[in-house]
């Protein structure tokens, strides 16, 4: 039997979001590959109507998990880009985790737990995407789909 589970990636500007269909084994299939654009202007407002998308998204759609990818340490410093970005993944584990069961996932604990390679280097490889996916999903969106093949 196959449940459905988001992978998720946050910007300080939006949501990239993967809904898969994940069966025990074999392919998951790609259902949605989409990208919420936080909206301009008030950013409390813009937080609301982020909240209420991903959690009707996950409530009407019949989400079992989530996996949120992780902020990381930044060598550059922590910019205010990247607080953007920590603010809104606080709006998305909210939003998700009432609605589903929530995973967050650093980049990191995916290339030391998943396969013997880093998560750049299953992004970067089509045959790997050919053979783990079914359905239409962009390039950009595959640390998104990662999570949820990691979370398997």
């Amino acid at each position: 039997m196959t449940e459905r589970w988001l992978g998720v990636q946050v910007s300080g500007e939006g949501v990239i979001m993967v809904d898969a269909e994940v069966p025990k084994n074999g392919p998951i299939t790609i259902v949605l590959d989409d990208s919420f654009k936080l909206a301009k202007g008030d950013r409390a407002k813009a937080f609301c109507t982020m909240y209420s998308r991903l959690h009707d998204y996950a409530r009407e759609k019949g989400i079992k998990r989530a996996f949120i990818k992780e902020s990381a340490v930044s060598k550059g410093g922590m910019g205010k880009a990247h607080l953007s970005a920590a603010e809104l993944r606080g709006v998305a584990i909210a939003a998700l985790g009432s609605a589903c069961e929530v995973g967050l996932v650093s980049k990191a604990s995916v290339s030391r737990n998943y396969g013997d390679r880093k998560m750049d280097e299953y992004v970067k490889d089509e045959s790997f995407w050919k053979e783990n996916t079914d359905g239409k999903m962009r390039s950009g969106s595959r640390e998104a789909a990662m999570l949820i093949l990691a979370g398997r």
